[in-house]
């Protein structure tokens, strides 16, 4: 009975923390997402004007809304540019760590780097709409 006993309360405690381990690391996950979204927002921004000025000439932008997180603090959002006529798509993979933006393994650092980070995005966005 004493074996079982304490089986039970091993198996109470072992389940106790695989949940306390479960929590801490959805709230670093919430915490890496958060801060993320923050250094991604004018991104979004642009991207969401991007859609705007792209659906006037039959294309659209959709913005994933969910980080993929890759592990080593880094998470990771898609972007697709669609363009109907003729059908093809575009896809913006950004991967961001701390208050860098990796775009084709590109580093773009905050604040300043944003701008040429949206330049090459613009360019990209160009090439793919007018192949040459």
């Amino acid at each position: 009975m004493n074996q079982e006993h304490a089986r039970r309360l091993n198996q109470q405690w072992d389940d106790k923390d695989a949940e306390r381990d479960e929590r801490e690391r959805r709230a670093r996950e919430l915490f890496l997402e958060e801060h993320a979204s923050q250094t991604f927002a004018p991104i979004e921004g642009f991207l969401t004007s991007l859609d705007k000025v792209l659906r006037a000439v039959g294309g659209s932008v959709e913005i994933d809304a969910t980080w993929e997180h890759l592990g080593d603090r880094k998470l990771r959002r898609v972007a697709k540019v669609t363009f109907t006529e003729p059908k093809q798509q575009l896809h913006l993979d950004l991967i961001v760590q701390e208050a860098t933006i990796f775009y084709h393994d590109t580093p773009y650092r905050f604040s300043h780097g944003i701008e040429a980070l949206i330049f090459a995005i613009t360019r990209e966005v160009e090439r793919f709409l007018k192949p040459e």
